[in-house]
């Protein structure tokens, strides 16, 4: 049986990954610069690991999300002076 405790292993590994989305989403709000990469190898992991451990929805969610996340950058890789711009004409 998996233990779901507050301090378990598998609940420190869930704190771990919102903290990560967390930092993910604020980043590409902002426009960082090594986001994308960073999301991608992230996202990769993810579904790398749903599909040695058989978790096949885990993997389809991973890569679904690694499609919108390579359509919604295609853009900014073959400009990224948009990007930037984009990210510094929000209002705050």
């Amino acid at each position: 049986m998996i233990n779901f405790g507050w301090l378990s292993y598998r609940a420190c590994n869930i704190y771990i990954s919102l903290a990560l989305v967390a930092y993910f989403v604020v980043g590409l709000w902002r426009g960082h610069r090594y986001i994308a990469p960073l999301l991608t190898l992230f996202v990769l992991f993810h579904l790398v690991e749903g599909a040695i451990i058989g978790f096949w929805t885990k993997a389809i969610l991973q890569l679904a999300a690694l499609g919108v996340l390579s359509w919604s950058i295609w853009p900014a890789l073959r400009n990224p002076a948009a990007l930037k711009s984009s990210s510094t004409n929000r209002t705050r």
